[in-house]
């Protein structure tokens, strides 16, 4: 078994980590300043981001009629709303609450339950209501 591909990904985790703190993006402040509007350093740093999603996915574009079809069901606006809502209150994304860990910010070990919970709620949801992994 070859462990390259791991070593790779850890390599490129870090480096995002080490992006998404020095950027501020671990700072409960910079991003309740972003949510308030009171700072729009976040807001154009997410606006940075996209660009370069856009232009990513415009380079890698697959031939027409190749994607798949997303579907949204009447669970993406709650879903997206409960996300935002908690996204707003702890201050951090999935993503933001390791690169929190790796600061040292021990306040975030107790957020990182609450959204594996999550997953775990969403997943018995999913399977209830029988909704497509593809789903939104």
């Amino acid at each position: 078994m070859s462990y390259r591909p791991y070593i790779r990904h850890a390599f490129l985790g870090l480096a995002v980590g080490f992006v998404l703190s020095g950027i501020g993006f671990g700072s409960y402040t910079e991003v309740h300043r972003m949510f308030s509007l009171s700072g729009w350093r976040m807001f154009f740093s997410f606006a940075g981001a996209l660009a370069v999603t856009g232009v990513g996915i415009a380079l890698l574009r697959k031939p027409a009629g190749t994607w798949p079809e997303r579907r949204i069901h009447r669970g993406t606006v709650p879903g997206a709303v409960l996300f935002g809502i908690g996204w707003a209150t702890v201050g951090a994304c999935p993503a933001t609450i390791l690169v929190q860990i790796g600061e040292g910010q021990a306040w975030a070990l107790f957020t990182l339950p609450g959204i594996l919970a999550g997953m775990w709620g969403f997943e018995r949801v999913r399977r209830w209501r029988q909704w497509e992994v593809e789903s939104c």
